[in-house]
């Protein structure tokens, strides 16, 4: 009896220490965000490099893939030289799936974007210089309110 008793312990205990060694190899990671080259709608601005050079009224998308309990929100801000005698350079968006998209503030010159789903997210976009330089910022906000990322983009 004491021999089976000492053999069930070191098998229950080989067992409990595969397990553990799987788990540690093989973690569940139940929250990534990635930024595909493209989705649905062509060149996703958020795979490119910080700095990027954006062509003037081509379009583009912003896309990512939520995994299972993935969060993110975005918060582009226009850093773009004012003139009051002319317009502004600015995006437009459409066909928005996935997200939910706040109304440009115009006080701070900023619009924020904030995914509603896992899986793949995904909108058209493009921007306007207006004869002029566009210029903005997106800081990422991924899984939490603390900024994981920004990016910086012209277009002209």
């Amino acid at each position: 009896m004491k021999k089976l008793s000492t053999i069930l312990f070191f098998v229950t205990l080989t067992f409990i220490s595969c397990k553990k060694d799987t788990e540690q190899t093989n973690p569940v990671v139940q929250n990534e965000i990635t930024y595909p080259d493209s989705i649905y709608y062509g060149k996703n601005i958020l795979s490119f490099a910080d700095s990027t050079v954006l062509v003037d009224q081509a379009d583009y998308e912003m896309g990512a893939t939520l995994e299972k309990d993935a969060s993110l929100y975005l918060i582009i801000t226009n850093y773009s030289d004012t003139l009051t005698t002319m317009i502004q350079p600015i995006w437009y968006f459409a066909d928005e799936s996935g997200w939910s998209v706040n109304n440009y503030n115009d006080l701070d010159s900023t619009q924020k974007f904030t995914a509603t789903q896992s899986g793949k997210i995904d909108l058209k976009m493009f921007f306007i210089a207006n004869s002029r330089v566009g210029r903005c910022k997106i800081d990422f906000y991924e899984n939490g309110n603390t900024i994981t990322r920004t990016k910086y983009f012209t277009w002209q």
